[in-house]
C-alpha cells in the first residue's frame, strides 16, 4: 500500500507544464508587453525572468526609463511566475518601490519574479527590476489570483 502511495505521489509530482510552450504563448498573447519589447526569457515553477530593451520610446521627458514601463515589466514577469503552475492568474494588488533611475541610453532591463506563497487561489511574489549591469532599479511585492482557467 505504501509503495503505491509513493508511486502515485511521484507520478503526480512529475507532471510539469511545458515552460517553453508557455513562454512562447505568453510572449505572443501579451500585445501590450510586445509593444514595449518585453519578452519572457525564462520560466520555471514559481519563477520567471523577462527582458525589456531600453529604447527612446520607453524614456520619459527627463531621459530615464518611464516608471510605467518599469512597473509593466514587473507586472508581466510576476504574471508569468504566477501562471507557472499551469493556471491563468490576474493581478490583485502590488507594492512597488522605485530605487534608482534607469538612465542608460541603450541596453536591456531585466525583471525577475519569485513566488513567496502559492495557494489554491492566491499567489504572492517578490520581484526585482535591474539593468544589464545587475544594478537593482526597483523592487516589489505582487499578489495574483488564479482565475480558474488552465493556461
Amino acid at each position: 500500500m505504501c509503495e503505491k502511495m509513493n508511486k502515485d505521489r511521484i507520478d503526480k509530482d512529475e507532471i510539469r507544464p511545458d515552460y517553453e510552450q508557455m513562454i512562447r504563448a505568453r510572449n505572443q498573447a501579451n500585445r501590450f508587453a510586445r509593444q514595449l519589447g518585453i519578452q519572457i526569457i525564462d520560466m520555471q515553477r514559481g519563477y520567471a525572468k523577462a527582458m525589456m530593451p531600453i529604447t527612446k520610446e520607453v524614456k520619459n521627458p527627463i531621459g530615464s526609463v518611464h516608471g510605467g514601463c518599469l512597473f509593466t515589466l514587473a507586472d508581466v514577469v510576476c504574471g508569468a511566475a504566477a501562471s507557472s503552475y499551469g493556471m491563468q492568474a490576474t493581478t490583485l494588488d502590488s507594492s512597488f518601490h522605485f530605487l534608482r533611475a534607469g538612465l542608460e541610453d541603450d541596453g536591456e532591463l531585466y525583471g525577475t519574479a519569485q513566488v513567496i506563497k502559492h495557494g489554491k487561489r492566491i499567489t504572492v511574489l517578490d520581484t526585482k527590476i535591474s539593468d544589464q549591469t545587475g544594478r537593482i532599479l526597483c523592487t516589489g511585492t505582487f499578489t495574483y489570483m488564479s482565475i480558474g482557467k488552465k493556461f
